[in-house]
Formats: structure tokens, sequence, C-alpha cells
């Protein structure tokens, strides 16, 4: 095993953690058109700087746990090739990431509709409406990644099968 193999691979995670921060940026921007984020953070609005954290952490859990058992190549050519699966497995991850936080965050909007307006009440910054919804985004996100985990795994061993007899 080269070391500057396992350095690609380090290079290649750090790629997809900084795509992942700024995709969960756009999904915040996507679930809360009606507050501009950056005026709220400037505001000291902690609800919003708790839920825009929950989304990042809800999709890191969704990226690292399905990369976690990435292999580590010995060749330049498993590189190239495992590189490929791992881009695979990161935007379907991140399709499946982006899913699920729309889901559970209308999901906690159509739950609570009766009881409050969510974007008034981060708006106005009510804590614990950040911390439920924040809870809602990484509950649903530890529940989800190990079954979307097992069918990568299926699926990167099918393929590895066909590609290396």
């Amino acid at each position: 095993m080269e070391i500057y193999l396992i350095l690609l691979k380090v290079l290649s995670n750090l790629i997809y953690g900084i795509f992942t921060l700024m995709i969960s940026i756009r999904v915040f921007d996507a679930l809360t058109k009606e507050i501009n984020e950056i005026d709220e953070i400037k505001r000291k609005n902690i609800s919003v700087g708790i839920v825009l954290s929950g989304i990042i952490i809800s999709m890191s859990i969704m990226i690292s746990d399905v990369l976690k058992d990435s292999y580590i190549p010995d060749t330049i050519e498993e590189f190239i090739l495992t590189t490929l699966f791992d881009i695979f497995r990161y935007l379907f991850s991140i399709i499946v990431g982006i899913s699920i936080i729309f889901i559970s965050y209308n999901m906690f909007r159509i739950l609570n509709a009766k009881r409050f307006n969510t974007i008034l009440e981060l708006k106005n910054g009510n804590i614990a409406v950040a911390l439920l919804l924040t809870v809602y985004f990484i509950a649903l996100m530890l529940i989800i990644t190990p079954a979307l985990k097992t069918l990568f795994n299926v699926i990167i061993s099918y393929n590895l099968k066909v590609i290396i007899p």
C-alpha cells in the first residue's frame, strides 16, 4: 500500500467534506426561503444557527458513514476504480441526504402546523423549535444511514465481482 494513495484518499474525502458543507448551506437556503440566514446570523439569531448546524451535521453523518468503508487501494488502478465508486456513493448519498432533510422538515412543519409556524418561530429566535427540528434531521439521518450503507455494500460488492473476477 503506497502512502501517496492514502494521501490521495484523504484529499478526496476532504473534498467531499467541503462540498457537503456547501451543499448543506444550499439545502438550508432552499428550505427556508423566507429566512435570510446571513442576516439572521448577523442578528445573533441562535435558532437559525442551530438549524443550519443540524443540517450540516445530518449531511455529514450520511456522507461519513457511507464513505467510512471506502477501500484503501494498493495500486493507482484500484485507486481510480474505488474513487469512481466513492463518487457514485457520495452523489447518491447527497441526493438521499437532501431528500431526508426535506422530508423531515416538511414532516415537522405538518405535525406542528396547528401549534406554531416553524419559519416564524425560527425568525423570532425560538431555540426550542430549532432544537426539535435539528433532532428531526439528525434522528432520521441516523435511522436511514445504516440501510443505505448496506445497499451500497451490496452494490459495490456485486460490481467489484463483475469488474474484477
